[in-house]
């Protein structure tokens, strides 16, 4: 008796310890909520006489190109900008690892994009600095969403080691600072090749510890990662330029890096300095409980990120039922560590392609996929590993497939895993990102039957190019089967 006494005891003690903290976090956001609401009106109206938030690069194409263009031509002395060497003497002073390089001003200097080296791989940036015999080559491989391609990283060094032998630095531009998979470049060799690689983030990483570095790993990079960033680079380069047009602009792509590969999680300045006012008002309250926010927030993000992708693969389901009855249709969440994310359908009837112990997908699928790297959706048609070097009757069973989706599915991207690919078109949701979560969730929780706008968008991207890619791929496996 005394024992059931001491556990209701207990239980009722729980009960009103959950109470008083769940009425502690209300009155948190309650006191919080108006204040928002009265700042933002304030940014609106500044909106309306200083467009502070409007920024030319989102008008522009900012793909791994569209960005790789941009950077090539500031970097270019003969560029339109006509500051001569001045971003490019910038940019390689901000890089510690160069000694004994060339002068700028009394060099030749030749700028390209995406320079051919051998096996046709493509490195994104290509510098060369001075005479031809005894040439100084600064390479970029700007990784601002795809992931690394195998032994990509390995080859170029290759390349530039023979042609610039330790004259040459290549540079890993990345989201974080995050560095190259094994697979593209094994960490003995990156070892071999210090003082000729380093990495540099368009944003900088404001943990302690480095990009995906979680608690007790060693951050594998740390003595490769320079210490600024190319946000930091666009703001050095528009303080000393002096013409308002290419100032304005340099200040767009500052804003646009910090926007889009991870500065201040608020994205208006006014929000972010009432916050902090807020929270500092009453540290001994506010701090812990927006600590314990910041703590759930990975768990949220990976309910929500499950929920919505659950749903968009029952409602593809329904939809591909009507055109095909042999469609599988899966989706992949392995959570915020991993940050993969992916839809695929592939029929059935599909040849199979796996290897023994291939961790990869065994058919050719139509996917909607996030990479590791970033967040940013793209979609288009993926083929397992094993089935690039692969032949069917003296014939690969996959050559030309390229050129007819294409020809089918309009322009798009190629490499060698995906024959057809491109980026969500939608901006808004391109990126998961903190507002769009949000939309999402709401969403997710409406009635079956009341659909609305992103979660239709998905569907009918994945749905739209599994009808056309679906016919051309069994095409092509008829011919080779």
């Amino acid at each position: 008796m005394e024992t059931e006494r001491f556990f209701a005891e207990l239980a009722s003690r729980m009960e009103e310890a959950r109470r008083k903290e769940r009425t502690t976090y209300q009155r948190f956001f309650a006191e919080l909520a108006p204040r928002l609401d009265t700042a933002r009106a304030l940014e609106a109206e500044l909106d309306r006489h200083l467009a502070r938030r409007f920024n030319v690069l989102d008008y522009l194409k900012t793909d791994e190109l569209g960005l790789s263009s941009i950077l090539a031509d500031l970097l270019d002395p003969d560029g339109p900008h006509g500051q001569g060497t001045l971003f490019l003497e910038r940019f390689v002073k901000g890089l510690e690892t160069l000694r004994d390089w060339p002068d700028l001003c009394d060099s030749r200097i030749s700028v390209q994009v995406e320079h051919v080296i051998e096996a046709n791989r493509r490195i994104d940036i290509y510098v060369e600095i001075g005479d031809a015999k005894a040439a100084h080559c600064l390479a970029i491989e700007n990784k601002p969403y795809a992931e690394d391609q195998e032994k990509q990283i390995k080859d170029y060094l290759a390349h530039l080691s023979k042609r610039y032998p330790k004259r040459f630095v290549l540079i890993y531009l990345s989201p974080r600072g995050e560095g190259p998979s094994n697979s593209s470049l094994p960490l003995n060799e990156l070892r071999e090749n210090r003082g000729q690689f380093a990495i540099l983030s368009y944003c900088k990483c404001d943990s302690d510890r480095g990009p995906n570095t979680h608690e007790g790993e060693a951050d594998l990079f740390e003595d490769y990662r320079l210490s600024g960033s190319l946000a930091d680079w666009f703001r050095e380069c528009r303080r000393i330029c002096e013409v308002d047009r290419l100032r304005w602009f340099l200040r767009d792509a500052e804003k646009f890096c910090q926007r889009e590969f991870g500065g201040p999680t608020m994205t208006i300045d006014r929000e972010t300095k009432l916050i902090m006012d807020f929270l500092l008002s009453e540290p001994d309250k506010n701090l812990e409980i927006a600590h314990a926010v910041y703590k759930t927030w990975p768990t949220v993000r990976e309910k929500i990120c499950w929920e919505f992708l659950n749903q968009i693969c029952c409602r593809v389901k329904e939809k591909v039922s009507t055109f095909k009855d042999d469609i599988d249709v899966k989706f992949t969440y392995e959570g915020q560590r991993s940050k993969l994310y992916c839809l695929s359908l592939y029929r059935r009837g599909w040849i199979k392609y796996g290897r023994e112990k291939s961790d990869s997908s065994e058919h050719i699928t139509i996917c909607l996929e996030a990479g590791k790297t970033a967040n940013n959706w793209y979609y288009g048609i993926k083929l397992p590993l094993s089935v690039e070097n692969m032949t069917v009757g003296n014939k690969k069973p996959f050559e030309g497939l390229g050129g007819k989706l294409k020809e089918c599915l309009g322009s798009g991207r190629q490499e060698p895993q995906w024959p057809w690919w491109n980026y969500v078109g939608h901006r808004q949701y391109r990126n998961w990102n903190s507002s769009t979560l949000a939309l999402l969730y709401r969403e997710t929780h409406k009635s079956s039957d009341n659909h609305d706008e992103a979660m239709e968008y998905f569907v009918d991207l994945l749905v739209g190019t599994g009808k056309k890619a679906i016919r051309i791929v069994d095409d092509i496996i008829d011919e080779h089967s």
